[in-house]
């Protein structure tokens, strides 16, 4: 199931939205290891790869409660490898951001209607992350560990 992402500011309090961001990042997540773990317990192997994101690395405006989700995703990875043992394998892949049609996605129709200048200004100051967390194929940004 894909992320979802919203963007918009903390101040227009749309808990429904973040609800629903927390459901689908972080409880997918964790009910995915809820059904797998069992499982790689049992054969004695597995490998879980779970998509974080640079959000979980920098956080922007409009992007609070995403970055959060993501930030989640990294930390629950994070404690599921150091709990795991020696034949359990997990990583995270965290991808640069993307183009996507993230309008349709969009509950506010003000942030809506500012997308495009929005994203022409982030693009233009994005923050460039530092090379281990670059790409070697491609110069996006991505960052990616396993153990």
């Amino acid at each position: 199931m894909p992320a979802l992402r919203r963007l918009e500011l903390l101040d227009e309090l749309r808990v429904q939205d973040w609800e629903e961001m927390i459901d689908v990042n972080i409880k997918g997540v964790l009910y995915g290891i809820a059904a797998a773990l069992p499982v790689f317990r049992k054969q004695r192997f597995g490998h879980f790869v779970n998509t974080a994101s640079t959000a979980g690395l920098i956080t922007k405006p409009t992007m609070s409660v995403y970055s959060g989700t993501k930030f989640a995703v990294r930390a629950i990875s994070e404690g599921l490898r150091q709990e795991a043992g020696e034949k359990l394998r997990v990583t995270i892949i965290s991808p640069g951001f993307v183009q996507a049609n993230l309008a349709d996605s969009m509950t506010n129709p003000e942030v809506k209607a500012k997308l495009p200048m929005q994203w022409t200004r982030w693009r233009s100051r994005r923050t460039r992350l530092p090379a281990p967390l670059r790409s070697r194929s491609n110069s996006r940004p991505m960052w990616m560990w396993a153990r």
